[in-house]
């Protein structure tokens, strides 16, 4: 009675190999029990079914796929998946499969998402026109194919499914070359109804959300998860909340704060209200300063209180010394300061500057608040070494003009420090603020007192000079240029090393600058993003 009940729900050991390393261990000397005997007795199958499975596992072997040629054992074996093995379907699936180069550790990727009893199911013909439609009309190539089918290998069920769905993508303003980007990082979108596609870029573009076809390409091209979003219960509750806290008429466009941040059309009302409450009773933000607030920086309403917002406002009240008054004037026009990671960001550049013996660093900060979040190394300490060893002054020119760090080193500092020193001028005399904070022509009258033509062929001269100086020192060979690759140093444009920035506008390059480290911190808070159904 008992080896019949095993032999109905055990798995079939067709192998010896099989059974060597599933049979229990025992004693030599210890009697086999009868629980020990049932599992020495094969289950009944009919023999048909039993080389039909041993076929199927064969093959997955001659193509390379040995994992799924174990799953295809096993899920065969338990009785529990019906497929039709006797039909040469599965035989001309295999084949279809191994011409389009789909095998090996793909192939056994394919099997262990999909299934191997839904593997086999598919239709020869559907898997032919799907890869053909995703090579000669999307363009990608083998490997770019190989990859998206793994991560979404429900794809080759239905070639109409796909058309269609590529065809909505086409219509909202995608182009092909963009379709084929963006399906490589999200493969379900190739997954989506063409109908929900349609709804979802309609709505859009309507004036109430105010998206034009070459905004909203910009849009899907950067995050086209949001076509997962439900209009209903999630798009128009975001859209009128966000009008409502910003303070904008019913049928005013948000577009441009959606393209700052296009998670705000999947995050919730409530989780808003969290943020503006944050900031009306810990930060003292009044509705009108919070709405300036957040015109300038929508991403805030979807920053983590406890993780980014409450951490950055303590410290800066608590380790910079900053009054209530103080701290809501400062967010209030440079509310990224929020968003700086306390220990990443803020510490490092804080603690620099008191060891250069300047205790109130709160007063640059007032003054400067972006420096909080500038790159030690490519900004900060370079331009400190320079103001104290080429031009001789210290830590109280840095308190009376702190603007000195926004200002781009090759572009500005260096060339307008040298000309002043090439003309018997010193910085001294006129200051930083004047040297570096007038325009050329008030420069070139009010501190070098020479006409401006003097100066633009100083600087001229003086940049071909430092770029004739980096092409000398570049390394040349490729195997110096793989180490270094290797090794992580890539070079930094001088564009990315000087950061030309005014006080007036730093706030909102601040969001653009060291990018790196902004998309690594926003990271914190996507986890509520829908591209997790996309992959």
């Amino acid at each position: 009675m008992r080896a019949a009940a095993f032999a109905t729900s055990a798995l079939p050991l067709g192998n010896s190999t099989w059974l060597s390393r599933h049979t229990p261990r025992r004693s030599r000397t210890s009697p086999r029990s009868p629980d020990h005997v049932c599992c020495l007795i094969p289950p009944q199958v009919p023999s048909a079914r039993t080389s039909q499975i041993s076929a199927v596992e064969q093959r997955f072997r001659v193509l390379g796929a040995d994992a799924a040629a174990d799953l295809a054992y096993v899920s065969l074996s338990t009785g529990t998946a019906t497929v039709e093995l006797a039909s040469p379907t599965w035989s001309m699936l295999m084949d279809t499969l191994a011409s389009h180069d789909i095998n090996g550790s793909v192939l056994s990727c394919i099997a262990e998402r999909l299934g191997v009893p839904e593997l086999l199911r598919l239709e020869p013909a559907h898997v032919v026109s799907v890869l053909h439609y995703l090579s000669t009309y999307v363009q990608l190539a083998d490997a770019e194919r190989n990859r998206v089918i793994i991560r979404r290998p429900d794809i080759l069920k239905s070639p109409e499914h796909l058309r269609k769905a590529v065809e909505a993508l086409e219509t909202s303003g995608l182009r092909l070359k963009d379709i084929k980007t963006v399906v490589q990082r999200w493969p379900g979108l190739l997954l989506l109804d063409a109908r929900k596609i349609n709804r979802v870029t309609a709505f859009l573009q309507t004036p109430a959300v105010g998206f034009s076809l070459p905004n909203l390409r910009s849009l899907l091209r950067r995050a086209p998860w949001v076509l997962v979003y439900d209009i209903g219960s999630e798009m128009i509750p975001a859209i009128s909340y966000l009008k409502r806290v910003l303070d904008l008429p019913n049928r005013a466009p948000v577009d441009q704060f959606i393209r700052a941040r296009p998670l705000l059309l999947g995050t919730s009302p409530d989780a808003m209200q969290k943020v503006t409450d944050f900031m009306s009773d810990v930060v003292g933000l009044t509705p009108t300063m919070l709405s300036v607030a957040l015109r300038s920086f929508p991403p805030l309403l979807t920053c983590s209180i406890d993780a980014t917002l409450a951490p950055a406002a303590s410290f800066l009240s608590k380790d910079l010394s900053l009054e209530p008054n103080e701290l809501k004037k400062l967010v209030r026009a440079f509310p990224t300061v929020l968003t700086l990671d306390v220990e990443g960001d803020m510490r490092p550049v804080v603690n620099y500057f008191r060891r250069k013996g300047i205790i109130n660093v709160g007063r640059i900060v007032k003054r400067l608040p972006p420096i909080l979040g500038y790159d030690l190394d490519t900004n900060i300490i370079p331009k400190m070494e320079y103001i104290e060893q080429e031009l001789g002054l210290s830590s109280y020119d840095i308190l009376t003009f702190p603007g000195y760090f926004s200002y781009s080193f090759e572009k500005c500092i260096e060339p307008r420090t040298k000309f002043l020193q090439a003309k018997g001028r010193s910085v001294t005399e006129s200051g930083l603020n004047m040297a570096l904070g007038l325009k050329d022509e008030d420069f070139c009258v009010r501190v070098a007192k020479v006409p401006i033509s003097q100066y633009y062929a100083f600087k001229a001269a003086f940049l071909l000079g430092r770029k004739n100086e980096k092409a000398a020192v570049e390394p040349t060979n490729d195997v110096v240029k793989e180490s270094r690759n290797s090794n992580g140093d890539e070079e930094i444009g001088d564009e990315t090393i000087g950061d030309e920035r005014t006080t007036q506008n730093a706030s909102r390059r601040l969001s653009n600058s060291n990018g790196k480290r902004r998309k690594r911190k926003f990271r914190t808070t996507l986890s509520r993003m829908p591209w997790k159904e996309l992959k």
